[in-house]
């Protein structure tokens, strides 16, 4: 009941789990305008407790020599570590600590082995009680409650600080996918000492869904549409339908009275590698 999107091969996948009462899936894509998918993903159900899951998107850095050495290592590294933890006897209360150990294991590797080799992290651990969300770089996190998106993860990105300098925005994190600076990032997996790694423990029967995006997705396609797809309720189609957005929607240009005008630009469908992870209950 697994499903892992390698980004070198499009898509290759396992079983996606879909039953009646909950929906996990991935999918990820080249886009329009690069040869290479250096985005990876997982969502996969722990085979001792189908209550335990993990979701998890990379976005290999474009900038360094081996980002896609680097998020494939890194999602397989999970799903293999994943896949042999003994969730029936380890103390949940040590989830936290276990996975940013392993992460923290990656990011050495990434280094000693992989030089130049770094990517995002945006991953989720759900135990059975508490939803457990880590993030490094400018993948995302979105809770889904209501059929409305809330991103509970920030960006580690320059114009991310812009809007959280000081605690009052210079921007709305709308205007930020038209600034043309928003890739440059603050924190990767991979690049000298670890980074903080910031974590979010949420409780289960707080949302009702979880939803990862790398940016490919997010500087093209705002919030409010994502939620607009979300809304149509196909949650078998969501993801492609999402990933076809971040592709084929329309160039949008920036609107608003921001200056200077030469730091906005417009948005360009299909410019980057697209990836998802979907986690769906259903009542």
């Amino acid at each position: 009941m697994n499903k892992i999107a390698f980004g070198s091969r499009l898509i290759k996948s396992l079983v996606i789990t879909d039953t009646c009462k909950e929906y996990l899936n991935c999918e990820t894509t080249v886009g329009l305008k690069r040869t290479l998918n250096e985005d990876f993903a997982a969502t996969i159900t722990s085979p001792i407790n189908s209550q335990i899951k993990l979701l998890a998107v990379c976005d290999g850095v474009g900038g360094a020599e081996r980002g896609e050495l680097a998020s494939e290592y890194t999602i397989k590294h999970l799903v293999q570590w994943f896949n042999t933890y003994n969730f029936a006897i380890e103390n949940p209360n040590d989830l936290d600590k276990k996975i940013i150990r392993e992460i923290k294991r990656i990011n050495h590797i990434l280094k000693r082995k992989y030089k130049e080799a770094e990517t995002t992290i945006s991953t989720v651990l759900i135990d059975e009680k508490n939803t457990h969300i880590l993030n490094i770089g400018d993948s995302r996190t979105y809770i889904i409650s209501d059929n409305t998106l809330t991103q509970v993860t920030k960006d580690d990105s320059e114009v991310w600080n812009f809007l959280y300098r000081n605690g009052k925005g210079k921007y709305t994190k709308d205007e930020l996918r038209f600034i043309i600076f928003n890739n440059l990032l603050t924190k990767t997996l991979g690049s000298g000492f670890f980074p903080r790694l910031k974590t979010n423990i949420i409780d289960n029967n707080s949302y009702d869904g979880l939803l990862l995006l790398t940016d490919g997705v997010t500087d093209i396609v705002s919030d409010k549409r994502i939620t607009e797809l979300l809304q149509e309720e196909d949650y078998e189609n969501f993801l492609t339908n999402l990933l076809n957005e971040a592709c084929y929607c329309e160039s949008e240009t920036y609107q608003g009275d921001r200056k200077p005008k030469w730091l906005f630009t417009e948005t360009i469908p299909g410019k980057d590698n697209a990836t998802g992870a979907v986690y769906i209950k259903r009542s």
